[in-house]
């Protein structure tokens, strides 16, 4: 039988590193069904077992806005792997743990990988490894891709973990329903005294409407993700009654009415209380002598009322900049095409006995047309310049995240303003 071991995290910690450190020259490059987003896999015999290892696409969250949600999201809940190996960020816990969450509620065993943990020992950062384990009920093992430090304990760790895996969805269903109710499971993300009681009201509800359903799906998982308004979520409840989507509906207008604000906003502001919380208990002691400038600055340039300012100032600089900065370039372009090359052209024309139609044709309609062409390249070459360097430091993540509620509002994800941001000057990429 073959141990499937699937990798997830959020881009850039690290992930496809660690794979790359255990599986070697193994793993094979190919695209996931039906779209373009790259498959990474590989599979070999480790301790007398055949092992399958998947790197799932990089993800900030378990929705379904992004080709790269829809891809980890479809895989974790129709494949269901054996173990889920959660590659997190070891300076920026925090942020990492909000798909942590997400994961944990799907009922498949998850081993924590604390990557770049020699990065964090250098900023002064203690994570308390045993009492992160403790509070969320996973495995947690510290390593360091690059270096290959603790990734001999992942696959051991991942094998145990399997083994004591619950049998079936239905186990792990009734497992959380026992934890919903009784609240002894710390891994269970809280939301809140408004979002709580309406996640266990509408778990006993699929329980009862849509058994088939939430045995082949995580019923908390479901819950939480129809309330959030998850259009992959609501997709999975076709064939069900009338009744449960008027329930769901309604649900939704009572959390949004005690709440004041979008039921999808309530639900992720309390996963970010969760991680919040575990980081404040989990990490011993804090960088004292330097502060982290990325965090002062997400503070700045995340905050739920200064981030679509801030955004919009950015835009207003970058094309301000574009235009005032590739104006000289565009109009010394235009006076040399208008000016030397055509003359020259007009000139070389006549003397060959070219008739006056065509010499006109050429100097003023080809090269005229030319020209006009070349005067967007100092345009585009300070656009992209900006965009590369909004890229580089981070930014184009945050504002991604920042517009994330504007454009789910009309289907879209958050990484749709880019080419919003293009359509500006070419409506090809719009």
């Amino acid at each position: 039988m073959t141990l499937r071991i699937a990798f997830a995290g959020n881009p850039n910690v690290g992930k496809s590193a660690l794979v790359n450190a255990i599986a070697g020259t193994r793993l094979h490059v190919g695209n996931w069904p039906g779209v373009t987003v790259e498959k990474k896999e590989a599979t070999f015999t480790f301790a007398g077992e055949e092992v399958r290892l998947v790197d799932l696409p990089g993800t900030y969250s378990l929705s379904s806005y992004s080709i790269e949600e829809r891809v980890t999201r479809d895989y974790l809940l129709n494949e269901r792997p054996d173990v889920v190996i959660d590659v997190v960020d070891a300076t920026h816990l925090e942020r990492n743990l909000f798909l942590t969450l997400q994961l944990l509620e799907l009922g498949i065993p998850v081993v924590l990988a604390l990557n770049m943990w020699d990065e964090a020992k250098e900023r002064g950062i203690e994570i308390d490894t045993e009492l992160l384990a403790k509070v969320l009920e996973v495995a947690v093992a510290a390593t360091v891709a690059t270096t290959r430090e603790g990734v001999g304990e992942l696959l051991p760790t991942a094998r145990r973990l399997a083994a004591a895996r619950p049998a079936t969805i239905a186990a792990h269903n009734a497992a959380c329903r026992d934890a919903s109710l009784a609240e002894a499971r710390p891994h269970v993300a809280r939301y809140g005294p408004l979002v709580d009681p309406e996640v266990r009201l509408l778990g006993e509800a699929l329980h009862r409407d849509a058994a088939a359903l939430v045995e082949r799906v995580p019923c908390r998982w479901l819950a939480v993700k129809l309330l959030e308004g998850d259009v992959g979520a609501q997709a999975l409840l076709d064939g069900t009654g009338e009744g449960l989507r008027k329930q769901i509906a309604e649900q939704r207008r009572r959390i949004q009415t005690l709440a004041g604000d979008d039921p999808a906003t309530v639900i992720s502001d309390g996963r970010y209380g969760v991680a919040k919380g575990v980081v404040a208990e989990v990490i011993r002691q804090r960088p004292i002598d330097r502060r982290d400038l990325t965090e002062l600055i997400d503070r700045v340039v995340l905050h739920r009322w200064l981030g679509i300012p801030i955004f919009f100032a950015m835009l207003w600089f970058v094309f301000h900049t574009t235009f005032d900065g590739a104006q000289p370039f565009v109009d010394f372009i235009n006076q040399v095409i208008t000016g030397p090359v055509e003359r020259w052209f007009l000139v070389g024309l006549t003397a060959i006995g070219a008739p006056g139609w065509v010499a006109s044709l050429v100097s003023e309609g080809v090269i005229g047309g030319a020209g006009f062409v070349l005067t967007f390249v100092p345009i585009l070459f300070f656009l992209y310049l900006f965009m590369g360097i909004l890229e580089g430091s981070g930014y184009m993540a945050r504002a991604a995240f920042v517009m994330d509620r504007f454009f789910h509002t009309i289907g879209l994800h958050g990484k749709s303003f880019i080419p919003m941001i293009l359509g500006f000057g070419c409506n090809v990429p719009a």
